[in-house]
């Protein structure tokens, strides 16, 4: 009488039948694949976390230059007078740099790069009196470090712009 075995059911080293299929080698090729779509998801994932990372950081950064803006107008003479007609209206300097509007903003721009970060100042009305605008904005470069998904830089930028109280 023949047997029939399925596509199943084969014999093991010991001649006996088992259920179990062949199937070497196959684990390994399952694991690398998954393996590289996780790894691609998780550095993924942490690129675009330091990327938000880096825009709330912008943001924030532009709101507290517009904060200490507003309180150094023309009467603000303790504080020491940001005037468009001295500094320039716009009035553009790099985070890197040392004068008073960088070193400023120094506590709230952790993460970010100062030679890729650029600070824009400007009086919209062209003075500093009371209730007057300044309006800072402030820009960086993130550069991706995940190529593979990322290929090219992106420019951050946060604005606030505020009326002048002192």
């Amino acid at each position: 009488m023949t047997r029939r075995i399925s596509t199943w059911q084969r014999f093991s080293t010991t001649g006996k039948p088992t259920t179990r299929p062949l199937r070497k080698g196959v684990t390994t090729v399952e694991f690398a694949l998954v393996i590289m779509v996780f790894i691609t998801l998780v550095l993924g994932m942490l690129e675009l976390g330091i990327a938000v990372f880096q825009l709330n950081t912008v943001s924030q950064a532009a709101r507290q230059g517009a904060r200490q803006g507003i309180v150094r107008g023309r009467t603000a003479d303790v504080l020491g007078i940001w005037d468009p007609e001295v500094l320039g209206n716009p009035y553009t300097v790099g985070l890197s740099e040392n004068s008073a509007i960088p070193n400023l903003l120094q506590n709230y721009t952790p993460g970010l790069f100062a030679d890729q970060t650029t600070i824009n100042v400007s009086w919209p009305d062209g003075n500093n009196d009371i209730d007057s605008h300044i309006r800072y904005r402030v820009s960086t470069v993130h550069q991706p470090f995940v190529t593979l998904l990322f290929t090219s830089d992106w420019t951050f930028v946060g604005e606030s712009t505020m009326p002048i109280h002192h």
